[in-house]
């Protein structure tokens, strides 16, 4: 039987990260909740199987994520949850191959700290919050061209500091 106040610890402390992995992995954002919670079903029931020492849990978990995409692309489900098959298989491929996943979400971590309040507020309504830019602009007092435009310039310089911070640990976001 499993702990349930460890296993929900354990979801509470993996969850914001799975969803950003499976957004990441070309699912389509109305069904992002779906295989995030389908992974953690599938968590639950071999939770016993964790072994911390082998894996950190956000690793073991984007294993399961991934499998799961993998079975979805592969059996063609009656409403697509991939943007593109295609796309999905190399984005999930790419990933299989990248050691380094662990390191890049803390690359991702300081770069959004480096941004300015407003800055991560947009990424925050965007992205965490899955908002347009019509609604984000209604709500900021802005023109939704400028929304797009910002979160454009937003992407390439979290993109450059991610890339940088990927390579050494004493690049900025400057």
């Amino acid at each position: 039987m499993v702990d349930k106040q460890s296993f929900t610890e354990f979801v509470l402390a993996h969850q914001a990260a799975l969803r950003i992995y499976v957004r990441g992995s070309a699912v389509k954002p109305d069904f992002v909740d779906d295989v995030a919670q389908e992974c953690f079903l599938v968590a639950y029931k071999r939770f016993k199987e964790f072994d911390p020492a082998r894996a950190s849990g956000a690793t073991w978990l984007r294993g399961i994520a991934r499998n799961i995409i993998l079975n979805e692309a592969r059996k063609h489900a009656r409403r697509s949850r991939l943007l593109h098959e295609g796309l999905g298989k190399i984005l999930v491929k790419q990933e299989i191959h990248e050691q380094n996943d662990d390191q890049r979400l803390e690359a991702i971590r300081l770069c959004l700290a480096h941004l300015d309040e407003q800055q991560q507020q947009l990424i925050k309504l965007h992205y965490a919050e899955e908002q347009d830019a019509q609604i984000i602009g209604e709500q900021l007092g802005m023109k939704a061209a400028s929304i797009r435009k910002r979160l454009s310039r937003l992407r390439l310089r979290l993109r450059d500091c991610i890339e940088r911070r990927m390579q050494g640990p004493a690049e900025s976001l400057s």
